[in-house]
């Protein structure tokens, strides 16, 4: 069974150390790298490619700015090219897991569809939580949060056999298969978005207006992190400093 995770990063992206770690029995990880335009730094690209199963790709936004239909569409050319039994598409603070912790491609092995939605739980830094370590495995890192699992980026499809015929709507909230079902079995996840407060600075703010296509700006996508303060994140993670643990 061949596995291939598919995500983007950033230069100085603060989830590359975990992300790689979490995925590293991957046969493949693809870095579809963009930053507006910029080209790669070098320690970004060192750090990628300490890993020995990543690869990197670069690619441009149109206007070097985001644009969500680009950014969907250009996922699914590259999802139609991977050959590979399954593709474990995510973005950069997606953490998935088998229910239960089980071995991944033990669970994979039984799957009886094309498309797998994990349920995902929003997590926070607990007050009895150390500092991130990017040298200890990070899904244990960080295990409290809110336990309600319900609206955006809550259940994604983020498990697909790309012979199937994937297509990923914008967002990546919603999924078909031209052969293939969705299947019974679901898979846990870890949205680490706003995990710690240097993680949710630096990426909510990299979502902010100035940064994000006229198009879809119209659209009135990514709009939760336009006008976000410094303060208001800080305030979302200090609510959760107590919350239940989740797995």
């Amino acid at each position: 069974m061949k596995i291939i995770v598919l995500t983007s990063f950033y230069n100085g992206d603060k989830m590359i150390p975990f992300f790689l770690s979490h995925y590293s029995y991957a046969d493949e990880i693809l870095v579809l790298f963009n930053d507006h335009g910029d080209p790669i730094d070098a320690p970004t690209e060192k750090l990628i490619l300490s890993y020995t199963n990543t690869r990197i790709k670069s690619f441009d936004y149109p206007q070097t700015k985001t644009d969500y239909h680009f950014a969907i569409e250009h996922c699914n050319r590259e999802v139609a090219k991977l050959e590979c039994d399954w593709a474990i598409v995510v973005s950069a603070d997606e953490l998935v897991f088998p229910i239960g912790m089980q071995e991944t491609r033990t669970v994979l092995n039984n799957v009886d569809g094309a498309i797998i939605y994990a349920r995902l739980w929003w997590v926070f830094r607990h007050r009895t939580d150390k500092d991130l370590d990017p040298l200890l495995p990070a899904i244990f890192q960080r295990r409290h949060g809110c336990p309600i699992r319900e609206g955006p980026g809550c259940i994604k499809p983020l498990i697909v056999r790309p012979s199937a015929g994937i297509t990923f709507s914008v967002g990546g909230h919603n999924c078909s298969a031209d052969r293939g079902k969705i299947s019974s079995i679901k898979f846990d996840g870890a949205h680490w978005l706003k995990t710690d407060i240097s993680i949710a600075l630096q990426r909510q703010r990299r979502g902010q207006r100035e940064l994000i296509s006229e198009r879809s700006l119209e659209a009135g996508m990514g709009s939760q992190h336009f006008d976000i303060t410094e303060d208001e994140i800080r305030e979302e993670c200090d609510k959760w400093l107590d919350a239940p643990q989740l797995f």
